[in-house]
């Protein structure tokens, strides 16, 4: 990306096979320990490229335990290196401007032609580059310009026309993403979505169990992955199916449960039946697993007032209150409880 700023995209992942033999795999690490090994050498005559060198690998050394995101691995993320990219150029300034100087002095109209055209050139070079960042539309279709094969773009691409009311470019988006790549939950609840909206309801049903079961069993369970099943659960609840979407949130209780989301649906299931206790408990864990769900708090107030457990109550309403102020139906409840209870 410095030398031969080419192939520039927001996504890089890693499609061949991990092993020792393949460049890519052994050829960053020598180059990692070439430029330690110069910055040493250097460290006493050339302070400024030790510096340089330095500065580079500090600022780039978090990044490299960056290489698995949403399940996937990723061999590089261009991005993380532009900062510490500083460095490298500090340090090569200082060994090639004395000589430049030397011939600028010496060539000088050349020279400042030559200079002129290159800062030209590269110029309208960033400024189309710019251009890729202008939406999520164009930085998407810049990356599936890059590779043909980015599972990822065709699913963003999907997603922006379906915002845009585009249902039957979106689909055909997500159908090529997961033609890519099966394994991609949010790609299936996305194509389920779409498919609501020509009224298929049983596809739509079916995309979503085949997002449920497209979760890979050998990695840890990632947000995207709630999407399918919060998808269905929604689908069922609408045809009246509601003993299904309960289920459906135990299931993905079971697969994620540090996800606080399916515990605040299944208490709303639960209370819908008249399961007061049930409810109280799913709503206790959703506010336990994310203290920041205003509904959540809200619901356990409710039901802990329905149950006579007015403390409780009011510890749920001070801290709707708290995480939203302008909440006036948790402000009035709280009061009333709070008269009732003599405070």
């Amino acid at each position: 990306a410095l030398f031969w700023p080419a192939g520039l995209t927001i996504f890089h992942l890693q499609e061949m096979p991990l092993v020792l033999s393949h460049p890519d795999l052994w050829v960053p690490p020598l180059i990692v320990l070439a430029l330690i090994i110069i910055a040493l050498f250097a460290y006493r005559i050339y302070r400024s490229v030790f510096f340089g060198i330095a500065f580079y690998l500090i600022l780039l050394l978090p990044s490299f335990i960056t290489f698995w995101k949403n399940g996937f691995v990723y061999f590089a993320s261009e991005r993380y290196a532009y900062v510490p990219m500083v460095g490298i150029l500090f340090a090569l300034g200082t060994v090639v401007i004395p000589p430049l100087r030397t011939i600028v002095q010496t060539r000088r109209i050349p020279s400042l032609a030559a200079g002129m055209v290159l800062v030209m050139i590269l110029s309208a070079l960033t400024m189309r580059q710019s251009l890729t960042w202008h939406d999520p539309v164009a930085l998407n279709e810049r990356a599936l310009l890059v590779n043909l094969r980015s599972a990822h773009a065709l699913n963003n691409l999907g997603s922006a026309n379906f915002a845009a009311g585009k249902y039957r470019e979106a689909l055909s988006f997500f159908d090529r993403a997961l033609a890519i790549n099966p394994a991609l939950p949010a790609a299936h609840a996305n194509r389920a979505q779409t498919l609501v909206k020509f009224g298929d309801t049983d596809g739509a049903l079916k995309a979503y169990a085949q997002g449920i079961e497209s979760i890979p069993k050998n990695r840890p369970p990632l947000p995207q992955d709630l999407t399918p099943f919060l998808g269905l659960a929604e689908l069922l609840d609408t045809l009246g199916r509601s003993q299904e979407a309960a289920q459906v949130l135990r299931v993905a209780i079971q697969r994620l449960p540090e996800a606080p989301l399916p515990h605040y649906y299944l208490g709303v299931k639960e209370q819908q039946f008249g399961h007061l206790p049930e409810a109280l408990t799913q709503f206790q864990l959703a506010t336990e697993l994310d203290p920041r769900l205003t509904d959540a708090f809200y619901r356990l107030a409710a039901v802990s007032a329905e149950l006579g457990e007015l403390p409780e109550a009011e510890r749920a309403l001070k801290a709707v209150i708290r995480l939203d102020p302008s909440y006036e139906k948790a402000t009035e409840h709280l009061k009333k409880i709070q008269d009732i209870l003599g405070r």
